[in-house]
């Protein structure tokens, strides 16, 4: 299915649109073994026999259906960049109502002419508001200074920052790559 506000591919099953955040306009899908189901009981209630009308069918053919939940992805960086010395990137995620089971997994390997690596960290819009202004910041998870590291995070509602800091270095730029996505399920 095509998202109506950006025009880009999700899954058929996506509530929310996995590029623009955006709800998505669901389509009915009703499984074909169930459509010959309907047929056959509309008969049999048209014709009067078993004394269940169409509505009962439908009810109890929602409760032979168990309702799946699939597994969403929404990528965050996938991606190789460079953090100059002295300095810092970043990238801003969001967390919507409703999403359940969130997690942001990934991995990431740095590399430059000094063995410190970087540290990347995640933290929520105070702890990131706190780090630009060089005071102490709260993280949520961090990697410490170091050339490669894994972010595995459970996550509530809200707005988000990975960080990839190199203010610490005032001699080598870092060549950074980066895996990182949102794992979640809606109901």
């Amino acid at each position: 299915m095509f998202c109506t506000n950006c025009g880009k591919k999700n899954d058929d099953d996506s509530k929310f649109c996995i590029w623009c955040m955006r709800e998505v306009q669901q389509r009915a899908i009703f499984p074909y073994k169930f459509r010959k189901l309907a047929l056959i009981a509309w008969v049999v209630t048209a014709l009067g026999v078993g004394g269940k009308t169409i509505v009962d069918v439908n009810r109890a053919m929602d409760r032979s259906v168990p309702k799946v939940r699939h597994r969403n992805e929404m990528p965050i960086v996938e991606d190789q960049f460079t953090v100059a010395k002295g300095n810092y990137w970043h990238q801003r995620f969001d967390i919507l109502k409703g999403w359940k089971d969130v997690r942001i997994l990934g991995k990431f390997t740095a590399a430059g002419a000094t063995p410190d690596g970087v540290d990347m960290f995640l933290a929520n819009e105070e702890g990131f508001e706190r780090f630009i202004s060089n005071r102490a910041h709260p993280t949520l998870c961090g990697s410490g200074r170091t050339t490669s590291g894994t972010i595995n995070q459970l996550l509530d509602p809200g707005s988000y920052y990975v960080v990839v800091d190199n203010t610490f270095s005032s001699a080598s730029d870092k060549a950074v790559n980066a895996s990182l996505k949102v794992e979640y399920t809606i109901n």
